[in-house]
């Protein structure tokens, strides 16, 4: 199926949002927007409003955090690749961004509006459980992952 970012493989896609019903993950790409990032280009900063939750459909993201007194260099915590989702924490927090997140090379994100998304969850309170899971199950995996590496 072609939507109109002009997708036709969703299979990453319906594992990263695998709570959600195939019609709601169709709405989904229905009303997102594809964007591409230069390497080293800004995709979200550290401690700005986030508007955004963005899956990687092309190429690899890296988050970090910005310098600080004790450290010149940025902190990488994390690289996300295929099907990966980030921006969901403002989503949810409704505050600024934790981190960087940095285009490592070229990348091609989907871009879902997190207005898009309320309206979406207002309207639609099982839509809202199922969403909410999907979150809640992608920041435990990545929790447990972040705790292996340490």
């Amino acid at each position: 199926m072609v939507t109109d970012t002009g997708i036709t493989d969703v299979h990453f896609f319906s594992d990263t949002f695998a709570e959600l019903e195939p019609a709601e993950r169709m709405t989904l790409l229905d009303h997102a927007q594809e964007r591409d990032f230069e390497d080293k280009e800004m995709i979200i900063q550290q401690g700005a409003d986030n508007r955004n939750i963005y899956v990687v459909l092309e190429g690899e993201v890296q988050v970090e955090l910005e310098p600080t007194e004790n450290r010149s260099e940025p902190q990488v915590l994390s690289r996300l690749d295929l099907g990966s989702i980030f921006g969901e924490m403002t989503f949810l927090t409704h505050a600024g961004a934790s981190a960087n997140v940095v285009a490592s090379g070229p990348v091609k994100l989907l871009c879902i509006d997190h207005a898009h998304l309320h309206q979406m969850v207002s309207e639609d309170p099982g839509f809202g459980s199922r969403f909410y899971r999907a979150l809640a199950v992608t920041l435990a995996e990545r929790l447990r992952e972040s705790s292996r590496k340490h």
